[in-house]
């Protein structure tokens, strides 16, 4: 008995000391009564004392208020709401729980050099697979470890090496790249034979006049080839988008115009896309313009005129892609136009930096955009990258609304948060698939495919003609090194 009073008393000691020690708690009417540090800002709302109301007292940091809690503010370097003060911090860019800047991804380390999301800070490094080396430097790890950039090796070999999986192709005279396939070596012999075997199968298609199947087949044997650039003599028909999403390039890809219903977040040239799909983005804002008049779908990144690169993006090279910045409303319900790249809580709010206010993430619509975008044929929407919470309140709303079954369901396949590549709970990131058209003309299709598309195969006889192509350009010594020291696998 005498053991449990005891145990009483002392927690009842240690309450009264907490409660002693807690600032916050003490009342106030001004910052004259406020003397325990840090905790010397008198709340007017609560009648308490907190370390701020506003970032003054913090030092270059910024105040996190809570809109539950009236007694409640601290400094801290960054919030879910202003995270822009993490732009400049070396250590990431996004702002993490505890109210400290920081990485989830390696897309949040972008822009500051070979830099990698470790333990919760972008930190100095690289990996074979998403973060290069500046300047010429190479990554001594493989796949997706990380590594340290060092100076690439020199070449001791008189012949050109063998183009690997993982470098770029060499680039030809006039925008083409060198024959031989990724990963092999082939002398410089081949390129000969590969030249007179398609020009075996040009005259024989020619004679018999199929030149659908010479366009598909000389098409395919190009890039089982290893060639996946502009068009070449060899390869005129190139167009659209040739080769991969994250690995190819755009020919003849139209620019995207700003209308009464879509603008642009930025002044720049990243504003091309397939033909298609220029006329699919266009018609989506249209869609939902005419539905819910009053908003304006705002894009950011497209593609650049003829692909490409497109920093700090790891994909959108070949016009296939569109960053489509998320609807907004005021707290009333207005309509706004996107300010940028603004994160939606698990709320639905959105903290607008550059307004200073409070938004509201216009679920109704969002879900008309995409079912704009699910439902059209000739949209062939393969992903939507998205954060998990946008995609939650998404499907959410279509299922509370009656959407159909079949809309839901292509709703939820195609919705996906990305990983790596950042959370995009500011942003759609809209991806296209091939249609076989395109793929005749050089696009590669990649990732899975959706069941409600049409296929974008071009047949088996195109197969056929790049598989002969293919035989043709294989060296006679088969299975021998080459001059390179490399071997044939």
């Amino acid at each position: 008995m005498s053991s449990r009073r005891s145990l009483v008393i002392a927690f009842a000691a240690v309450l009264a000391a907490t409660l002693r020690a807690a600032p916050a708690l003490a009342l106030c009417s001004a910052d004259a009564e406020c003397t325990s540090a840090p905790f010397l800002v008198c709340d007017p709302l609560a009648g308490s004392c907190v370390e701020c109301v506003d970032d003054a007292p913090c030092g270059g940091r910024v105040c996190e208020r809570s809109m539950a809690r009236a007694a409640y503010g601290r400094c801290v370097q960054c919030s879910p709401e202003r995270s822009a003060a993490c732009r400049s911090a070396e250590s990431g860019a996004r702002c993490l729980s505890g109210g400290s800047c920081g990485c989830a991804s390696d897309v949040d380390c972008q822009g500051m050099g070979a830099r990698v999301c470790r333990g919760g800070e972008c930190a100095p490094g690289c990996r074979a697979a998403g973060v290069p080396c500046p300047n010429g430097a190479v990554c001594d790890a493989s796949g997706a470890d990380i590594g340290n950039c060092v100076a690439a090796p020199l070449q001791t070999t008189t012949d050109a090496a063998a183009p690997t999986a993982t470098a770029p192709l060499p680039l030809a005279p006039g925008g083409g790249c060198a024959l031989g396939s990724v990963g092999t070596a082939r002398s410089p012999a081949t390129a000969p034979v590969l030249t007179f075997g398609a020009v075996l199968l040009a005259a024989a298609a020619l004679r018999s006049g199929r030149r659908r199947r010479l366009s598909a087949g000389l098409l395919l044997a190009s890039l089982q080839a290893g060639c996946s650039h502009a068009p070449t003599p060899l390869r005129p028909g190139l167009a659209g988008s040739v080769g991969l999403p994250h690995r190819g390039v755009l020919v003849g890809g139209e620019r995207v115009e700003e209308s009464a219903h879509l603008r642009f977040l930025r002044k720049n040239d990243r504003r091309y896309a397939t033909p298609r799909f220029a006329t699919v983005l266009t018609r989506a804002a249209d869609h939902v313009a005419r539905a819910r008049p009053g908003a304006v779908l705002v894009l950011g990144d497209l593609s650049a005129p003829t692909g490409g690169v497109l920093l700090p993006h790891l994909s959108h090279r070949s016009g296939r892609d569109a960053d489509i910045l998320l609807y907004l409303t005021t707290l009333d319900g207005a309509p706004v136009t996107s300010p940028g790249f603004v994160h939606v809580r698990e709320d639905g709010l959105a903290w607008d930096e550059r307004g200073k206010r409070f938004l509201r993430f216009d679920v109704a619509r969002q879900w008309l955009l995409l079912r704009a975008l699910l439902s059209d044929d000739e949209a062939r929407v393969q992903f939507v990258f998205a954060s998990r919470r946008v995609r939650a309140m998404l499907l959410d709303w279509a299922v509370a609304r009656g959407e159909p079954d079949e809309l839901v369901y292509r709703a939820l396949s195609v919705l996906v948060q990305p990983s790596p590549g950042g959370e995009h709970d500011d942003h759609f990131h809209v991806r296209t698939a091939c249609d076989a058209e395109e793929v005749l003309r050089g696009c590669i299709p990649s990732g899975p495919v959706r069941a409600w598309l049409a296929p974008a195969t071009p047949g088996d006889s195109a197969l056929e003609v790049a598989s002969l192509v293919q035989e043709l350009a294989r060296p006679a010594s088969w299975g021998a090194a080459s001059s390179a020291g490399a071997s044939e696998p």
